[in-house]
C-alpha cells in the first residue's frame, strides 16, 4: 500500500450557474459539503491512506453504509504507466463487474479521449446490489487518474436523470 506523501496539484473547478467553486485535491482541502448536480453533499468519509485515495460524500443525513446516493472521488496517489487509458480503466472495470458471480450488468464506455472516459453501468441483480453509476475517468497530465463516481441505489436511472449527472460531472474541471 502507498501512503500520501505529499499533496496533489490538480483542481477540480465546479461551475454552477450563477458562481464558481474550487478546490485543491489534497488531504486538507476536500471541503465537509459541496453542491453538484443539484444536490447538497456532506463528506461522510476519506482514506487517503490507500491508493487511490477514496473520499465520499453522502446526502440527507444517510451514512456509508445505509445511502441512497453517494458522490465518490478516486485519486491514484502514484503515476499511471503511459499505456492506462481512461477508457482502458473503464473497460477493465466493466470486464469486473461483468465476471462477478450472479451479477446481471449491463454498461457503456463513451466520450473517450485520450485523457477522459465516461463509464455508465447499472447492476440488475441480485436485487440487494441494484445500483446506478456515472464515472468520469480522467488521466491529468501529470499521469494520474481521477475518477469520478455518482451512484444511486436504485433498479433504473432514466435518461433525464443520467444526463443531469453526466453533464455535473462533466462541470468539475481537472486542473
Amino acid at each position: 500500500m502507498v501512503y500520501l506523501t505529499n499533496l496533489f496539484a490538480a483542481c477540480l473547478i465546479f461551475f454552477t450557474s450563477s458562481s464558481a467553486y474550487a478546490f485543491v485535491i489534497s488531504s486538507q482541502n476536500w471541503p465537509q459539503t459541496l453542491q453538484v448536480g443539484g444536490v447538497s453533499w456532506t463528506l461522510g468519509g476519506k482514506n487517503e491512506d490507500q491508493n487511490p485515495i477514496l473520499v465520499e460524500y453522502i446526502t440527507n443525513n444517510e451514512t456509508l453504509n445505509k445511502w441512497t446516493q453517494l458522490l465518490t472521488f478516486q485519486m491514484t496517489q502514484t503515476k499511471v504507466p503511459d499505456n492506462v487509458t481512461p477508457k482502458l480503466f473503464a473497460e477493465t472495470e466493466a470486464s469486473q463487474l461483468r465476471s462477478k458471480k450472479g451479477q446481471e450488468v449491463t454498461y457503456s464506455i463513451s466520450a473517450v479521449t485520450p485523457t477522459e472516459a465516461l463509464l455508465e453501468f447499472s447492476i440488475h441483480t441480485p436485487k440487494e446490489e441494484q445500483q446506478n453509476e456515472v464515472q468520469r475517468i480522467i488521466k491529468t497530465p501529470d499521469k494520474k487518474l481521477i475518477i469520478m463516481h455518482y451512484v444511486v441505489r436504485k433498479e433504473k436511472m432514466d435518461e433525464a436523470e443520467k444526463a443531469n449527472w453526466i453533464a455535473a460531472l462533466k462541470q468539475l474541471e481537472v486542473r
